[in-house]
């Protein structure tokens, strides 16, 4: 579940902002839970980039909560899992 917060009044809004089912998430990533620690939007596809750092896993993640892929990280290469960082391309 990606929540969404309010701009004006920083409060959550009511309503998940994008629902995405588990059981996907676990097809992907091999992994039983996936803790959200991290989120980034591509800035041309519209995509997000879910990061689980406990889990040291990823997925993208279509707005409408489609879960088109994902994996592990690789420990060696990825020393700080906990969030993600976007830039330009």
């Amino acid at each position: 579940m990606i929540l969404a917060v309010s701009a004006d009044s920083w409060r959550i809004e009511p309503r998940p902002r994008i629902l995405v089912p588990e059981d996907r998430l676990e097809r992907v990533t091999g992994e039983k839970r996936f803790s959200g620690s991290g989120l980034t939007r591509h800035p041309r596809t519209g995509t997000f980039l879910l990061i689980a750092g406990p889990q040291q896993a990823f997925a993208e993640v279509s707005a409408a909560g489609e879960v088109l892929g994902g994996g592990r990280l690789d420990g060696n290469r990825h020393r700080q899992r906990k969030g993600s960082r976007s830039r330009r391309i």
